[in-house]
């Protein structure tokens, strides 16, 4: 069965076609409106990959609260820390390590971060997590954590 099309749309498909053949009429180049002036195809994609990020980066910090909400006993961070670490989960212990301590002390927790990276050979590193928990000011005196 043949589909008869509506002329409206016969005369957008022919349109189309002709660009094709024509010498001056070059392909359209945007796609996307946004009131003030046309987007191309890239920034337009670019903008769509920055606002699912934006989502990701919205997403993953409500986990994370939501997450604190179950671990306000520093005995539970901590445990909860060495299980991750038990996983090779470094990333997320430190994320949940680092908003627990906006909140409270979480020392038992930034030990047991730096005893992983100790145990696994990255020196640097745990002496970078060490300086993150305990700063030198700027006198150059030590704070004791």
């Amino acid at each position: 069965m043949e589909q008869k099309l509506s002329p409206k749309r016969y005369q957008t498909t022919q349109a189309a076609l002709k660009t094709e053949d024509s010498s001056d009429a070059s392909p359209p180049q945007s796609i996307f409106n946004r009131g003030e002036r046309q987007l191309s195809i890239d920034e337009g994609h670019a903008r769509f990959r920055q606002r699912i990020k934006d989502w990701d980066i919205k997403k993953k910090k409500k986990s994370l609260e939501v997450e604190m909400l179950f671990l306000q006993d520093p005995l539970k961070l901590a445990e909860n820390t060495i299980s991750l670490l038990r996983k090779d989960d470094l990333e997320k212990a430190l994320e949940i390590v680092r908003v627990a301590s906006k909140r409270r002390q979480c020392i038992v927790s930034w030990n047991h971060i730096i005893d992983y990276r100790m145990s696994k050979g990255h020196y640097t590193q745990a002496v970078k997590t060490y300086n993150e928990v305990c700063p030198i000011h700027p006198g150059g005196s030590m704070h004791v954590c």
